[in-house]
């Protein structure tokens, strides 16, 4: 079991400090977030007022609880990855590894819950 988690830790280590991946992670947030903040700090500085409005709005939205901001940076991040470094195939393997694994679950997740509505449903 250490073992095993140990041998995950060091392949999530891996992936994430994967230089490709921080260069497109950080090219996905400029485009999600990042292009905010800036907005906020030039809007202030030079009194552009629509400008700091809109970016203080966003912002705003960015630190709501259903705001899904995370997973759309990861799915840009993957997409930058996948157009600007296709020849980095360790990382794309493992990528397509885990979608993998995690959209089997979550399909066996649906067929187990739509089981369980019509079970109940019978009684």
């Amino acid at each position: 079991m250490k073992k095993k988690l140990l041998k995950l830790l060091k392949t999530l280590k891996n992936f994430f400090v994967n230089p490709h991946l921080v260069i497109c992670f950080a090219i996905a947030w400029i485009i999600t977030n990042g292009w905010a903040y800036a907005s906020l700090v030039l809007g202030t500085r030079f009194g552009i007022k629509w400008l700091t409005v809109v970016a203080g709005a966003y912002i705003a939205v960015l630190y709501s609880p259903l705001c899904a901001e995370g997973i759309l940076t990861f799915i840009i991040a993957i997409g930058l990855m996948k157009l600007l470094f296709p020849k980095d195939e360790k990382t794309l393997r493992l990528i397509r590894v885990y979608f993998r694994r995690y959209k089997t679950r979550f399909l066996r997740s649906l067929r187990n819950r739509k089981k369980k509505k019509s079970a109940s449903r019978n009684m």
